[in-house]
């Protein structure tokens, strides 16, 4: 792309990304009450599993997303580090499940899905590029 040329995305695109980060915003937040209760429980009941720690790392990295997906949904690098957080939030979500915590696949799941959104919002630009000019 030439210096003075600048690429515009479709408004559905930046509108979804930030649709997809208020979303994940709220979703943390639930998924930081799930995963507090769920590690109370595994304490009452000495499991060995660790999915509440799991669940909380969870819902550090899809508020991460979430806010960097809202704030930088016009830039195709804060879209790149949200997928990358939203990557990290499916990680330790598959990484921790168990029984004590079963929404945690949802959560995983859920995570994988707008990740794969947010690549595809990637390539949703619009073939015309529009040239800024300067007065000399």
């Amino acid at each position: 792309m030439a210096k003075g040329q600048k690429t515009i995305y479709k408004n559905g695109a930046v509108i979804l990304r930030m649709v997809l980060g208020i979303l994940t915003i709220v979703i943390s937040v639930i998924v930081g009450f799930q995963s507090c209760a769920a590690g109370i429980g595994e304490a009452i009941s000495e499991a060995d599993s660790s999915s509440g720690a799991g669940g909380l790392f969870t819902g550090f990295f899809l508020l991460a997303a979430g806010i960097v997906a809202v704030s930088a949904r016009k830039t195709k690098g804060g879209t790149i580090a949200a997928i990358i957080l939203y990557a990290l939030a499916a990680i330790f979500a598959f990484a921790n499940l168990s029984k004590n915590f079963g929404d945690l696949t949802v959560w995983a799941v859920l995570s994988v899905i707008f990740a794969v959104v947010l690549v595809i919002t990637l390539f949703l630009k619009e073939k015309n590029t529009s040239t800024e000019t300067t007065a000399e």
